[in-house]
């Protein structure tokens, strides 16, 4: 149960007249659709990375497919844009320094980006128990994703930038 606020006279008159959205507005959350019949994300299509994984770098989207049907994975912002570096250097091998300094730009201790792996490989293998499929690591060097490599445009880049 989370905590009640209390909150001042005037900011309840506020909110009280705000304007409402109107009903067309309002986001819809379909996560049984394909992502690539998804009307709110019409300009960006998702990179199909393999018959198991879509991501959109536009609307920063992820489907996973599990039982012949796609699933939208949330990612934290920090799990996307690690997923991000590894997915557009796929086949590469990154070093763990590059990844921590493109990522938290600043120096953070190896076990931190061990945790975010961690958490991605739960939300992208079949099987997290067994052993990796995507995210591969190369002892004493860094970490590999592969998958099949994607191309990011530089507008795509421009229009994430947060």
């Amino acid at each position: 149960m989370r905590p009640l606020y209390r909150l001042s006279m005037s900011v309840w008159r506020q909110a009280a007249s705000a304007p409402k959205p109107h009903r067309s507005q309002l986001s819809t959350k379909k996560s049984h659709r394909s992502p690539k019949r998804d009307q709110n994300s019409a300009q960006s299509r998702p990179n199909r990375l393999d018959n198991y994984i879509q991501i959109d770098f536009i609307t920063r989207r992820v489907w996973v497919k599990q039982e012949d049907e796609w699933q939208e994975v949330h990612f934290q912002r920090l799990q996307f844009e690690l997923l991000k570096l590894l997915v557009i250097n796929a086949r590469r091998t990154l070093p763990t320094t590059t990844i921590i300094d493109h990522i938290w730009g600043k120096d953070v201790s190896t076990d931190v980006l061990g945790v975010y792996i961690h958490r991605l490989r739960e939300k992208l293998e079949l099987s997290p128990d067994q052993s990796p499929v995507y995210i591969e690591n190369i002892r004493g060097l860094g970490y590999r994703f592969n998958g099949r490599p994607v191309k990011v445009s530089q507008a795509t880049m421009d229009r994430e930038h947060f």
